[in-house]
């Protein structure tokens, strides 16, 4: 009786050489297809795609820019310094006629912008308007805004608009009336407590006070201290309308 082992040896075997079968027909049939291409001069170098450069002399346009920036140029200038910022003018500004007036000012951290009057544009009923830096106002530009003034600019210079006008002081400041409670009240004392004399300008209710306190005066500069040492000798004992004070000596 035939062994496993041979039986699957000759099965391997047949497919080992089915494979092979295949394998081949599939070679022979790739090299068939592939044509071959023979050159008509042997020993011909094939040719190169990149192209020479060219050893031509260049025309005096492609140096022109070499030319014009030339760092060793013996007519060559330092670039001239920026014109500096000039000083705004304090002076009434006018547009179409009308003066331009600030009402108020906003700034918050980089945030800024101011209040003023429409002026020179009076088609869109608009009174007021909020404008910030780089606005056009007319012909005029918000150059800077701060805190109590803008400054605005063109082409002859700039100018300052204030918030408050220093030439005219507040309506609201109204100088108080002089009223005769609030004169001064002049009080000389001479030398005894009875001499008493008031101004010209006392009020009713000054001279009544000075009355009533100048009999109180007269009383006191009846009264005379009495005065006795204690037995140690160290306190001097004062008899007053109120009592007995007891006081050290000096």
């Amino acid at each position: 009786m035939v062994s496993r082992v041979w039986i699957v040896n000759a099965l391997l075997a047949v497919g080992l050489v089915i494979c092979w079968m295949n394998i081949w027909d599939v070679w022979q049939t790739d090299t068939g297809m592939v044509p071959v291409v023979l050159s008509e001069e042997k020993g011909k170098a094939a040719k190169s795609f990149k192209t020479p450069p060219e050893n031509g002399i260049l025309s005096d346009a492609d140096y022109q820019s070499v030319v014009a920036h030339n760092l060793f140029s013996a007519t060559r200038t330092a670039p001239s310094p920026e014109a500096a910022k000039t000083e705004p003018v304090d002076e009434e500004v006018r547009i179409s006629g009308e003066k331009v007036v600030l009402y108020g000012v906003v700034i918050f951290d980089k945030y800024k912008t101011a209040l003023i009057n429409n002026p020179g544009d009076q088609e869109k009923n608009i009174q007021n308007r909020w404008v910030k830096e780089g606005d056009n106002i007319g012909n005029l530009k918000v150059r800077e805004i701060h805190h109590d003034q803008v400054v605005l600019s063109d082409a002859e210079g700039s100018y300052r608009v204030l918030l408050h006008d220093p030439e005219k002081a507040p309506k609201n400041s109204v100088s108080p009336k002089s009223s005769p409670s609030s004169q001064p009240k002049v009080v000389s004392v001479g030398e005894t407590p009875s001499s008493v004399s008031t101004s010209v300008k006392t009020t009713p209710s000054a001279a009544s006070a000075v009355e009533k306190a100048e009999p109180v005066r007269q009383q006191s500069s009846k009264f005379t201290e009495k005065v006795t040492i204690s037995e140690d000798g160290q306190y001097e004992i004062v008899d007053t309308p109120l009592g007995k004070i007891k006081r050290k000596r000096k």
